[in-house]
């Protein structure tokens, strides 16, 4: 059985059709989900993707498994907590499975693949990963031999000017379907000759391109299907800042809906000098126009680019005739706030907004067209994944398999849980009723430079789904910390390991400089 495992960061479940949105944005993951099993109340453990990747690949709560922080945040005791972890593709690798992984997030997470990475890349002397048999030539040895000192200056100086502009402008999405596809087999083939570590090019949309990691995860599955088992784990970045699509969807998106008409200079003005004004930048391309429109047209429009390769993904499964023999999973790391709160273009906060994610388990044979309204959290997927391939194992988790609750089996979760420490450190605890937020020390907001509430809050879900009305003096919340405080010490503590260092760290640190996060 093959397991394929697709998470797109910063993706808001209610921008799905299959979630309440009724703009049409998802048809592709809107039919995959009719034919799977849908589950309405998930919530990520943080809002941070090292931390949330840890938790869907460790089953473990992120107080259980140590990783709290973020890029470049991240401690070196943190680092060791990772020593300690098993992950979702050692546990499958050892079971089998042939694992991929189509990413550069890199660090822990690339531990158990055999094939990991979006440009050529060693993982435990595994074969290199190639986006095409293009970009394979221009990799050999008949083309570094043809390679002249004189032509490898010209292009160090020709990278800058070309890659700057594709990404503040978003420019490459200007270009025609064939035209973008041969200009990342350039760019890729180029960056895997560095030896002085990343250049500029890094900050272009082309290292977060969905099509291109589509295309190599089709690559995969044609090469794999019906002659091994593999685990194909992809991770698309196009809903993140910069929010990333071609423009003709920009456009469609600006003439079919209406957006709020807040004016970029009052933003700009409010938020200059702080992370937020930066991220605000990045997410106007340097380019004013006006209001912030544009911006949130952006993100519908990297919804439906994203949305249109996972459906060329499981047509893929489907042609090839795997679709009864996958188990077809689809999430978000957390979600985004867009205007929420204060908080622009970013996922920081324990709002609904950024912590309500899809969670979409489609195959043939398992509870098609079932939907759930129960409460689940990411640390469900691992143990989901085992019951299904009905893979034994010893070590502890968090959470528990989603097919006892498809089974109609006691699912007693009247609580979700979680926490963030990247800008701010909170802790959160939630029903269907009510929300409490428990601030953690009395620090601002590290991106805002500014309080989006002090001290704790307690929200009446019921009366105001929207958290704008903190009630915090009524004497319910009081039940909520002390369950919250409960849980926290019912949790196993990290083990700290030895110490380690990622080779890879700079350089995935310098990508996501580029998409906001300093």
């Amino acid at each position: 059985m093959n397991i394929i495992l697709l998470v797109c960061d910063a993706l808001r479940a209610t921008s799905l059709g299959c979630y309440g949105s009724e703009k049409g944005l998802s048809p592709q993951i809107d039919t995959i989900a009719k034919n799977g099993m849908r589950f309405t109340n998930t919530f990520a453990t943080t809002n941070a993707t090292d931390s949330s990747f840890t938790t869907i690949f460790t089953a473990r709560y992120p107080m259980s498994h140590g990783i709290l922080n973020h890029a470049s945040k991240i401690t070196s005791k943190e680092r060791s907590y990772t020593t300690s972890l098993t992950l979702l593709a050692e546990i499958l690798r050892n079971n089998g499975l042939t694992t991929i992984g189509i990413d550069w997030l890199g660090k822990w997470h690339k531990r158990g693949f055999d094939h990991y990475g979006n440009i050529a890349e060693h993982v435990h002397g595994c074969a290199k990963v190639h986006f095409s048999e293009k970009a394979e030539k221009l990799n050999s040895e008949k083309h570094k031999s043809r390679s002249s000192k004189h032509r490898r200056s010209r292009r160090r100086g020709l990278f800058p000017k070309i890659s700057s502009p594709l990404s503040h402008y978003n420019w490459y999405y200007f270009l025609p379907k064939s035209a973008r596809k041969r200009l990342r087999e350039f760019y890729y083939s180029a960056e895997t000759k560095r030896k002085s570590g990343p250049s500029k090019m890094i900050k272009s949309p082309i290292f977060s391109d969905s099509a291109a990691l589509t295309d190599l995860a089709i690559k995969y599955i044609r090469k794999s299907a019906n002659k091994q088992t593999f685990f194909l784990f992809v991770h698309y970045w196009d809903n993140h800042i910069p929010y990333t699509a071609p423009k003709s969807l920009v456009k469609r998106c600006l003439h079919n809906f209406t957006y709020p008409q807040t004016k970029i200079d009052s933003l700009l003005d409010e938020w200059q000098g702080t992370t937020t004004g930066h991220i605000i930048e990045r997410a106007i391309r340097g380019k004013n126009s006006g209001t912030i429109a544009k911006t949130l047209a952006y993100y519908d429009s990297s919804v439906i680019y994203v949305d249109s390769h996972i459906g060329r993904i499981y047509q893929c499964i489907s042609e090839n005739d795997i679709l009864e023999d996958t188990l077809f999973i689809i999430t978000s790391d957390h979600g985004e706030s867009l205007l929420e709160h204060g908080i622009f273009f970013d996922h920081h906060g324990l709002y609904d907004q950024q912590l309500r994610v899809p969670l979409i388990i489609s195959n043939p044979g398992t509870f098609p067209g079932t939907v759930y309204d129960e409460f689940v959290q990411h640390f469900d997927i691992l143990p989901t994944i085992l019951d299904f391939l009905g893979c034994d194992s010893d070590l502890c988790f968090d959470g528990e398999s989603l097919l006892n609750l498809a089974k109609g089996k006691s699912w007693d979760r009247k609580f979700v849980y979680a926490e963030e420490a990247n800008a701010q450190r909170k802790r959160m605890i939630r029903d269907k009723d009510y929300k409490y937020i428990a601030a953690l020390n009395d620090q601002p907001c590290s991106y805002c430079k500014k309080y989006h509430f002090r001290g704790d809050e307690f929200y009446d879900l019921q009366k105001d789904p929207q958290e704008k009305n903190n009630i915090i003096d009524n004497v319910k919340s009081l039940r909520y910390k002390e369950k919250l405080d409960a849980y926290i010490r019912s949790l196993r503590k990290p083990i700290v390991g030895e110490h380690v260092s990622f080779e890879d760290e700079r350089k995935i640190n310098e990508k996501l400089k580029a998409l906001g996060y300093l």
